[in-house]
């Protein structure tokens, strides 16, 4: 039930419980939650970088209770796509087409999977805090925290605007952090001071995430292929 906005206990005995949802979909814009949801993932996107450079152990601690946050808007955006979807006169009335529910809901997902990638590297590097990472190291995670942020806020823009220029200013952000991923994986197999797993841990899970992006910037119009390979 806590993951579940709008969903009360009305009945209950040793045999059953009778939950029953009070939510009007018309109460909840589709594009307000998704903002939401965008917004949360983008803080939490930004404070795991804080994490990494400045070692800060108690927000690497805070970052899966800001998760369930962001699950509990994931279904909540569902249960109103699923309403709209069944309900043509409502879809009229919130002007609100059976593909904007599909692209809204494909879109969540991948905003979801950025969040749960934020957590598992948060939950690894949590391990082995206080740690810091050599020089060089911490320049290439620069490179990248500058340049995922600029294409995530891209991305979302030109999901909701159809803006051509900034899905193509998006799009170069996004090779430009496939780069700085490679790089960073170069330095990391060269030096020895970093554990196995999260050596192996930070950069598929960053990959995880410009693909989670990409995939937002398909939805708006055609990419090249090969920007990202996980």
């Amino acid at each position: 039930m806590n993951r579940l906005v709008g969903v009360e206990l009305i009945e209950e005995s040793p045999q059953k419980i009778v939950l029953q949802c009070l939510l009007k979909p018309t109460a909840y814009s589709p594009e307000k939650i998704l903002r939401r949801k965008y917004t949360l993932s983008l803080g939490m996107l930004k404070d795991l970088f804080d994490v990494l450079l400045n070692s800060d152990t108690e927000l690497a601690k805070s970052l899966p209770k800001k998760d369930d946050e962001i699950d509990r808007l994931y279904f909540l955006l569902v249960r109103i796509l699923r309403t709209i979807i069944l309900n043509p006169k409502l879809s009229e009335k919130l002007e609100f087409s059976p593909i904007d529910c599909l692209d809204y809901r494909i879109a969540a997902s991948l905003i979801e999977s950025i969040a749960d990638r934020v957590v598992l590297i948060a939950k690894e590097i949590s391990r082995i805090l206080p740690f810091k990472f050599p020089e060089n190291l911490v320049a290439e995670i620069k490179k990248i925290e500058e340049n995922i942020h600029l294409a995530y806020e891209g991305a979302i823009k030109a999901f909701f605007s159809k803006n051509e220029r900034i899905h193509t200013e998006a799009v170069e952000r996004m090779y430009e952090v496939m780069d700085n991923i490679k790089n960073l994986e170069k330095v990391l197999e060269k030096e020895s001071s970093i554990p196995p797993r999260l050596a192996y841990v930070l950069p598929f899970s960053l990959k995880g995430i410009a693909g989670s992006i990409r995939d937002l910037l398909d939805l708006v119009t055609t990419i090249p292929p090969a920007i990202v390979s996980v």
